[in-house]
């Protein structure tokens, strides 16, 4: 009797465990971006996360390159995964996936005060009865919100007219194009100086 309780909640401690799923660009990854992962890491609630990069080329910045930006910045966690997606769309691809997904629970990642949190609702509403996936949804698949109630990361201790902005992958390009390390380092204000510089090196390389 007592293994069997056991077993059943080893299964319902499984099934309310959620596996984020985090689309994008990533061109390369930002230390906003970053903050966000962390945040779903430190969840007790999350399983894993699949970071879902686009493929597209952008100002010369490979997935390849993207690829390793992620790894210098993620210290191997155990909890996150990289998925290698040909879709240029990450979001299409996060779509996909649902379609043949184990059974459990899955959430799209974002900052519920950042402007890309329609998509999550949306992500959600179209996975619900009567929604254009639902019929789409694996058994024992169910779609949930988990988001992060964080205001977006601002810049900091900029020379530009950027202070004060939210972190962001453009800016981050215009940096590197305009060889401004010093405010190049203002994308990842939780970072130290060696990871910075790492990721200044690699992408000045290619």
């Amino acid at each position: 009797m007592f293994c069997r309780n056991q077993t059943h909640q080893k299964k319902n401690d499984t099934m309310d465990r959620i596996t984020v799923l985090f689309p994008g660009g990533f061109k390369p990854f930002t230390g906003a971006q970053l903050s966000l992962l962390n945040r779903y890491v430190e969840n007790p609630r999350v399983h894993e996360i699949k970071i879902f990069l686009s493929s597209k080329l952008r100002d010369g910045i490979t997935k390849e390159i993207a690829i390793s930006i992620i790894h210098i910045l993620i210290k191997d966690s155990e909890k996150i995964v990289i998925e290698d997606i040909n879709d240029c769309s990450p979001v299409t691809a996060a779509y996909k996936f649902i379609e043949t997904a184990s059974p459990g629970k899955y959430a799209l990642a974002a900052s519920k005060k950042a402007d890309d949190y329609h998509r999550v609702k949306r992500f959600v509403k179209e996975h619900r009865k009567n929604g254009m996936y639902f019929n789409k949804l694996p058994e024992g698949v169910k779609i949930v919100e988990l988001s992060i109630n964080v205001d977006p990361l601002l810049y900091c201790n900029r020379t530009d007219e950027n202070e004060g902005k939210p972190i962001s992958g453009t800016i981050l390009r215009e940096d590197l194009k305009n060889n401004d390390f010093i405010n190049f380092k203002t994308n990842y204000p939780d970072c130290t100086y060696n990871i910075i510089k790492s990721i200044w090196n690699l992408l000045k390389e290619k």
